[in-house]
């Protein structure tokens, strides 16, 4: 959307002591000087006074980008913080953690299929599984509706097919 085009998301490292500063101009100057902001740069705290979340604002969405293959934002990640920006265009299927919850869940449904009071068990729960890509959403009540990664092709290969998402998949 167009009022995320060159908006970045700071989550800065710890180490930093942003949270810790009373002083936020201060720490306006610190981030502006650690990630090397030009004056155009719009850099601002995104989280009530927190300062654990902050907003960048790039004039585009290029420069926002840009900004991300800098040396400066490599220093961030490796602190421990992360920078990126604030609208993920990344298709959905490519993305950590939505691939991650994807594979615990369905996992779990697998593993259910080998222990009937186990089944029983979550059968009384609310699903765990449901397409939400369709209009409207399905209840998935086994996995070879999703795909044909079910249960009568056993754990190994359906083990390693979820190991391979995970590993292409981007964490942001």
């Amino acid at each position: 959307p167009r009022s995320y085009d060159g908006e970045l998301v700071l989550l800065p490292p710890d180490k930093w002591g942003l949270a810790a500063s009373d002083d936020p101009a201060s720490a306006v100057l610190a981030v502006r000087d650690r990630l090397k902001c030009p004056p155009s740069i719009h850099v601002a705290v995104a989280d009530g006074g927190a300062m654990k979340r902050w907003a960048l604002r790039y004039p585009t969405h290029d420069a926002a980008l840009a900004a991300l293959r800098t040396p400066e934002a490599e220093a961030v990640e490796e602190a421990g913080g992360a920078l990126f920006a604030a609208w993920n265009s990344r298709p959905y299927e490519e993305r950590g953690w939505t691939t991650f919850e994807s594979a615990v869940t369905t996992e779990v449904v697998a593993r259910a299929a080998y222990f009937p009071r186990q089944h029983e068990a979550l059968s009384r729960l609310p699903p765990k599984l449901i397409e939400i890509d369709e209009a409207p959403p399905r209840i998935l009540h086994n996995l070879s509706e999703e795909g044909g990664v079910g249960e009568e092709q056993g754990a190994g290969p359906r083990i390693e097919r979820i190991r391979a998402r995970i590993n292409a998949a981007r964490f942001t």
